[in-house]
């Protein structure tokens, strides 16, 4: 079977609600990521609530890392001067080419476009919590303490948490 596989925005929905209910239950470590066994478990779960889905453990990672992944950079995104949000679209949106530009030429190996639809946006807050760095995507200080009053002004407007 192959590690690579298209999702459909139900089996996405379907994840997300399972991780949903994971993190609501504890499931994560107090590093934040989730617990031994989580991949397999979801996989287990979305073969239940799927019919005839063919889908495994490492579909599950591979999946959460990319989701992980576009949030961070739709949410950068989204927090940067010049780019907006469409909720008729459910994207992130950009006021001109040129701050496309230059937002890409200081962020070179970005996997998320402006004005492609994320309808999934608002949800991986509550899976991946406020911690949205990975090894490729970590802040710098400087970066960090520019979000922590985004982050802390979002959770009040927002309603996240």
């Amino acid at each position: 079977m192959s590690d690579r596989r298209i999702w459909t925005l139900e089996e996405e929905d379907v994840m997300i609600s399972i991780l949903e209910g994971i993190v609501a239950e504890g499931g994560r470590c107090d590093t934040g990521s989730f617990r031994s066994g989580t991949y397999e478990h979801v996989a287990s779960k979305m073969r239940e609530k799927i019919n005839d889905i063919n889908i495994i453990a490492k579909h599950v990672q591979n999946k959460m890392k990319r989701l992980k992944d576009e949030y961070s950079i739709a949410y950068d995104m989204f927090n940067t001067s010049g780019f907006g949000w469409d909720d008729t679209h459910k994207c992130v949106t950009v006021d001109g080419p040129e701050i496309l530009e230059a937002y890409l030429k200081k962020h070179p190996n970005k996997n998320y476009t402006a004005n492609r639809p994320f309808p999934h946006y608002e949800r991986p807050v509550i899976v991946f919590g406020k911690d949205r760095a990975t090894c490729s995507m970590a802040e710098s200080a400087a970066d960090a303490l520019d979000h922590i009053g985004l982050e802390h002004e979002e959770s009040n407007t927002v309603g996240f948490t």
